[in-house]
């Protein structure tokens, strides 16, 4: 069983990634990535201009900094069967 600290690398860790991905779908083509992630034009336009060192302060948050967007159950059924 993970201990605290083990946590709390694991939510950096999917900050990270999650803002990472976010922001390089973001670069490629902004309407898509928004789309993708369910931003808002400001969300979006916000983590398109983050640096590098932004991403990597916001993931040290103690807090995940994203929310899961998933689709409809039936792709989780499709992938499960």
């Amino acid at each position: 069983m993970p201990n605290d600290e083990d946590l709390l690398d694991m939510i950096s860790d999917w900050n990270r990634t999650y803002l990472r991905l976010a922001n390089r779908l973001i670069l490629e083509d902004q309407r898509n990535g928004a789309r993708i992630f369910g931003f808002s034009d400001e969300m979006t336009t916000l983590i398109g201009n983050l640096t590098p060192s932004q991403i990597d302060e916001l993931a040290s948050s103690l807090e995940l900094v994203c929310q899961l967007h998933t689709g409809p159950a039936s792709i989780f059924a499709d992938i499960l069967h």
